[in-house]
C-alpha cells in the first residue's frame, strides 16, 4: 500500500503567516519521513512552487496547481480519489506514524470520528447550506448533527465507493461556488463540510462498511499520532522559523 499526501497551497484558507507555512511544511516533511522509515512508498500532490521541498524524500510527485476550479484546501485529495487505482492511503501532513497501518480490504478506513467539534464547526455552515437547499443537489443530506467522519486518514478500498464520493464532492463543490459571493459562507468550515461530513452521509447512505484507527481525536494511538487542527502550531514539534534538515530528522523522530 502506497501513502499519498496532498500539500495545495494555493488554496489554503485564510491569511496564512511565513511562520505558520514553515511550521505545516515541517509538519509533512516529518510526517513522510516517519512513514518512509517504516518502508512505505510515498507520494504527493502538490503545486510547482512546492516541489523543491519534497524531491529528495518521496518516491513519487504529482505536479497539481488547481482541480475543478476549486478552492476548497482539501480538493487535491479528491483528484487522487478519481484518478488512481493502486493500492494507496490518504493521509494528512499532521499525522506521525509510529507503526504500519493494519490490513484493511473492505470498505472505508479513516481516522476516527470527531465528536466535540460539530458546533464550532459544523453546526453553522451545515445548516445554512440546508437552508441554501443544498438537499436538492445532494438527496441525501439530512442536514442534521452526526459523529463526523475525519480524513486525517482515508483508504476507500472500493473503486465505485470512491467514485460515489468524488461525484458528489464535484456537485457539492459546483453548488458551493454560486453561493459564495452573497451568503458569507465560512470557506473553512464549509471546506470540512465538504470533505468529511459530505463523506459521513455517503458511507451512511450507502452502507459502506466503516473502519476507524482511533477513538478519539488527537490520540497517541498503536500507529500514529495526528497534531490536527492548532494543535500542531501551539505545541509544535517542529521547527517554526526554518525548513527541517533532513540530515538531522532522527533528533525529531
Amino acid at each position: 500500500m502506497k501513502l499519498i499526501w496532498t500539500y495545495n497551497s494555493k488554496a489554503n484558507v485564510g491569511k496564512v503567516t511565513n511562520d505558520r507555512r514553515v511550521t505545516l511544511i515541517n509538519y509533512y516533511i516529518l510526517s513522510i519521513l516517519s512513514a518512509k522509515k517504516l518502508g512505505y512508498y510515498c507520494v504527493i500532490y502538490t503545486n510547482k512552487e512546492e516541489i523543491t521541498y519534497f524531491k529528495n524524500i518521496v518516491n513519487e510527485i504529482v505536479e497539481l496547481n488547481e482541480y475543478e476550479d476549486s478552492s476548497l484546501t482539501d480538493c487535491f485529495k479528491i483528484k487522487v480519489l478519481e484518478d488512481r487505482n493502486d493500492d494507496f492511503c490518504l493521509i494528512d501532513g499532521d499525522v506521525i506514524l509510529k507503526d504500519k497501518l493494519p490490513e484493511f480490504d473492505n470498505g472505508i478506513m479513516f481516522d476516527t470520528y470527531e465528536i466535540g467539534n460539530w458546533k464550532g464547526e459544523y453546526e453553522e455552515t451545515v445548516n445554512k447550506l440546508t437552508k441554501l437547499g443544498i438537499s436538492e443537489t445532494i438527496p441525501f443530506w439530512i442536514g442534521s448533527r452526526v459523529n463526523v467522519i475525519n480524513c486525517g486518514l482515508l483508504r476507500i478500498t472500493n473503486k465505485n465507493d470512491r467514485n460515489i464520493y468524488v461525484t458528489f464532492w464535484k456537485k457539492y463543490n459546483n453548488w458551493l461556488k454560486d453561493k459564495f459571493e452573497n451568503n458569507d459562507i465560512n470557506l473553512y468550515s464549509a471546506t470540512m463540510v465538504g470533505a468529511q461530513y459530505l463523506l459521513t452521509l455517503i458511507v451512511e447512505f450507502y452502507k459502506i462498511n466503516p473502519f476507524s484507527l482511533n477513538k478519539n481525536m488527537g490520540e497517541k494511538g498503536k500507529y500514529y499520532t495526528h497534531y490536527f487542527g492548532e494543535i500542531k502550531f501551539q505545541t509544535p514539534l517542529v521547527p517554526t522559523d526554518k525548513m527541517i534538515d533532513i540530515t538531522k530528522i532522527k533528533n525529531l523522530l
